[in-house]
């Protein structure tokens, strides 16, 4: 889906009957994808699709009955509000800008506060998007509080 949580959504509620999520116990997370290239490059083995389990047909997880979109690029429709009002019905998936002091690499220094907080330092380079589960807010931080699964830095 190319980053976008809606296709990834709309593919595993409505594309097809036999669709749906495969359990992470079943078919692990790894950062890199089919040509063997994660975030920082390539050279590492790449992630098949036939690594599944053998029963991930019994295993599909399909509780997806509602998914919608918003968009921040110009139109107004999206707001930190509405977002905090949407997470009153449970997560929100959402696609961020990346930076490169997001994810330095060694020997480079991230924009990680002690809290854990990413905070752009306002000249690092644009890398590209990332989409991340958001699960809360924090009034006192300023901060959303997300999950991150990507082979970025995480707190």
């Amino acid at each position: 889906t190319g980053g976008n949580a809606y296709w990834a959504f709309w593919y595993m509620g409505t594309a097809a009957p036999q669709n749906g999520a495969i359990p992470e116990t079943c078919f692990p997370y790894q950062a890199v994808d089919v040509n063997g290239c994660d975030f920082n490059g390539c050279g590492y083995t790449p992630v098949l699709c036939s690594a599944k389990c053998a029963t991930w047909q019994s295993q599909l997880v399909q509780t997806i009955t509602g998914y919608g979109f918003d968009d921040a690029s110009g139109t107004g429709t999206l707001t930190p509000q509405k977002i905090k009002n949407e997470l009153a019905n449970g997560p929100v998936c959402l696609s961020i800008d990346v930076f490169a002091d997001f994810n330095p690499g060694p020997g480079s220094s991230s924009s990680f506060d002690s809290n854990g907080i990413y905070r752009w330092d306002g000249v690092s380079a644009y890398t590209g998007g990332h989409a991340i589960l958001c699960v809360g807010y924090s009034d006192s931080l300023g901060a959303w509080i997300c999950k991150n699964r990507a082979n970025y830095k995480t707190s």
